[in-house]
């Protein structure tokens, strides 16, 4: 039995060899990665702090140096160039540069007044002295004691241009004043004095960091003017003085390092002789262990684990046997158990997985939905707008063309409303796609309701439903609103369709308007606000919705409808898109069985409606001789363009992109140029007119689009395009924009026709 016990003490030995090897090795490495970690850590505190440091130091500089391009431009301003103008020329008070002195004071008073710091004024006080020292002009409030005494201010008077601290003796405030010279025909005329509120700047700029004993402003003894020299400041310095000596600065760091490890942060402030300084505690910083102490704390760590480990593996080799047998039964069981706890982790990840991947789903879902809508409305709006345009055009160019009592020009009439009701359904798209009614016009919901009733659009509906009829309980001069009465008619006409298509049997569809005053907010589908509004209702007989269907009934493509008759379940999208683009509310109230009551909210204006302007005639339109260049990509444009102006009486040049718009202004003068903001290859209209107006400053120009109104377009219109007109355009609308562009100014009014052309 000896042999089993000879046995076990060699594997004892290799055991013990084994696991200090690994101990050793693995002390080491902690060793080692706790050492380069802590000086890590070490030196990213630094950084950091100095980073938090700089950011300050630059928000400092910044304020100084827009302050400082602030004053300049008063020294530049005409007003007071004009001053000394007057004066040169021997102006008196009495004659004219008393008038000179007030209008440049009232400049350096609104001047003052703008200048604030989260509503508290900068400056305490802005003037101008002459080279005497007697003050010309100045914002207010009166001269302060340090500035009463002319001497004093002659200290300040051919000051380099700069910033710096006014304390005389005797006076215990410091004033920090920015000063530069002023010249007149290179003649020395007198200074502009700046003095700033100190507490202002102190508690806006120089902040302590969070480890700061001692933040400051410093400066060389240039810049701090009527300061009596004299003993070290005592520490810490009058919380008045905004600029310290730079001699006393070593000596506070030198008196902080008697107490306690400390940093020094320094950054020059901008172009300026000052320096923001810092004097920060070490350990709050960078902490108070050092790497070398860490170091000597695990190596003797590493001792006393080594010993441990040996004095423990022969205590445990003697109980080898015994212990493999335990293990192995404990394995069995830990494996069982672990196996179990796999399988039901597995089945609580599936489970979240599910619920995660549902939830993801839905708002996939949503997003492809809105995706749709953005690339449909995005993708034909261009194309189809210039589709439009020729149907839209055409036919006024047709019935110039034809006399009075033509049987065509009903049916031509009839094309051209067409054209601008498919114009209306592509603003719809962009209505989804966008947001945003580009028409604002003073209507009124009932005249809304009665055209609608009249439209061929509501008698198509109930051709369908032949067993549905409309009755109306309208208010008798509701309030008007503001808003477009092409997007209100489609939001009616969606509602009663929807309506219609709820009641397969027949019913009756109710709509009903009335002016409302909440006082408290109501609704049970959405909160609607406290206010005045103009409520329409529509309200069917018909089965009803469940909570389900009301949840979706605004989302897009989300319908119920039989397809062929009432779209794409775009349409009460659009109704939710019109009524928030109109600052309104929506408020539905549904049960199943009982039928639906959707409440329109909008809010109520006090304009009046404007009265029909009578139609000018085209001869108010036409031009003489004037040369327009139309730049398009869309050769129909182009054509459609050409013949419009030619009818118009003006001399017509095309080309189909920016690049031969600008090789052809380089060469010939045009008067107007008609720029497509859009186009296929090449450079767009923005670029091209940038570019002309580098030949030509000032060239007008009137900028075209097939999409709303954008950031380019803005863009455009700011360089001088003052006109923006949406495709597809009628005669009559591109006629007033050319001839107002070319009158070029607003005072010109065509036989009672507004000058304006707004982006419709």
């Amino acid at each position: 039995m000896r042999q089993p016990t000879g046995f076990l003490r060699e594997k004892e030995l290799i055991a013990i060899l084994g696991i200090a090897l690994i101990l050793t090795g693995f002390v080491g490495f902690l060793l080692i990665s706790n050492y380069h970690s802590l000086q890590k850590l070490r030196d990213s505190a630094l950084k950091q702090y100095a980073y938090e440091f700089e950011t300050r130091s630059w928000s400092l500089s910044n304020f100084l140096e827009n302050q400082r391009q602030k004053i300049a431009t008063i020294a530049n301003a005409g007003k007071l160039e004009l001053y000394f103008e007057n004066k040169a020329l021997g102006m008196s008070m009495k004659y004219g540069l008393r008038a000179t002195i007030l209008a440049l004071e009232q400049e350096l008073i609104r001047f003052v007044d703008q200048q604030r710091l989260q509503d508290r004024c900068i400056y305490q006080r802005l003037a101008i002295y002459n080279p005497q020292g007697d003050l010309i002009v100045d914002s207010g409030p009166p001269l302060s004691i340090a500035l009463k005494d002319r001497r004093r201010r002659m200290s300040l008077l051919r000051l380099p241009e700069g910033f710096y601290a006014l304390q005389p003796a005797g006076i215990k405030e410091q004033y920090f004043v920015y000063t530069r010279p002023y010249y007149f025909k290179t003649q020395y005329k007198g200074q502009i004095v700046a003095c700033f509120y100190t507490d202002v700047l102190q508690s806006q700029f120089i902040k302590s960091g969070r480890a700061a004993l001692f933040t400051g402003l410093f400066a060389p003894a240039s810049q701090l003017v009527e300061i009596q020299p004299g003993p070290p400041l005592s520490f810490p310095p009058p919380s008045n003085n905004i600029l310290l000596p730079d001699k006393h600065y070593q000596q506070w760091v030198a008196g902080f390092e008697k107490a306690e490890p400390v940093l020094t942060f320094e950054s020059s402030v901008g172009n300026t002789n000052l320096q923001l300084r810092e004097i920060a505690s070490a350990k709050m910083i960078i902490g108070t262990t050092s790497p070398r102490t860490l170091l000597l704390a695990m190596v003797l760590l590493f001792i006393g684990l080594l010993g441990a480990a040996i004095l423990i593996m022969r205590m445990i080799a003697h109980n080898l046997v015994l212990q493999t047998r335990v293990e192995e039964s404990s394995k069995k069981e830990k494996d069982i158990a672990l196996k179990n706890k796999q399988l039901q982790a597995e089945i609580e990840e599936r489970k979240r997985s599910e619920l995660e991947r549902a939830k993801l789903e839905v708002q996939l879902q949503r997003v492809q939905k809105m995706e749709a809508i953005g690339m449909l409305a995005g993708g034909v709006a261009h194309d189809l707008n210039n589709i439009l345009t020729g149907i839209v055009s055409y036919p006024d160019l047709l019935l110039m063309q034809l006399p009075e009592d033509s049987s065509l020009k009903d049916p031509l009439q009839t094309i051209k409303q067409s054209g601008q009701k498919a114009t209306a359904i592509v603003q719809d798209l962009l209505t989804l796609a966008r947001r945003g009614v580009v028409v604002n016009e003073i209507i009124n919901l009932n005249t809304i309701v009665n055209d609608y009733l009249q439209s061929p659009e509501n008698k198509k509906i109930l051709s369908f439903h032949e067993n549905v009829r409309i009755v109306t309980d309208l208010e008798e001069n509701p309030y008007n609103i503001s808003g477009s009465s092409v997007h209100l008619s489609k939001t009616i006409m969606n509602l009663v369709s929807n309506a219609a298509e709820a009641m397969p049997e027949g019913g009756t569809i109710t709509i009903a308007t009335k002016t409302v005053y909440i006082d408290r907010p109501i609704g049970t589908y959405e909160e609607v606000k406290a206010g005045e509004y103009v409520r329409i209702s529509v309200a069917d007989t018909g089965s009803g919705m469940s909570a389900e269907d009301s949840e979706k009934i605004f989302e897009p493509f989300f319908t119920k409808k039989k397809m062929g008759r009432s779209g794409t379940g775009l349409g009460m999208s659009v109704v939710w898109g019109a009524v928030k683009d109109h600052q309104g509310y929506i408020d539905v109230q549904t049960e199943l069985g009982k039928g639906t009551t959707f409440y329109l909210y909008f809010p109520v204006t006090r304009e009046k409606m404007k009265s029909a302007q009578p139609d000018s005639p085209i001869e108010d339109y036409k031009g003489h001789g004037e040369t327009i260049l139309v730049v398009d990509d869309v050769k129909e444009q182009r054509d459609i363009a050409q013949m419009i102006f030619s009818k118009l009486g003006y001399a017509v040049v095309t080309v189909e992109s920016g690049e031969k718009a600008v090789a052809y202004v380089k060469e010939n003068a045009v008067d107007l140029i008609l720029l497509d903001m859009i186009m296929g290859s090449g450079i767009d209209g923005l670029e091209t007119y940038t570019r002309i107006l580098e030949l030509c400053p000032g060239q007008r120009a009137i900028i075209t689009s097939g999409f709303s109104e954008t950031d380019r377009i803005r863009k455009a219109k700011r360089l001088g395009a003052r006109q923006y007109i949406k495709k597809p355009y009628t005669l009559e609308k591109i006629a007033l924009a050319v001839k107002t562009e070319l009158c070029g100014s607003e005072s010109h009014k065509l036989n009672n026709t507004d000058s304006t052309t707004t982006s419709q």
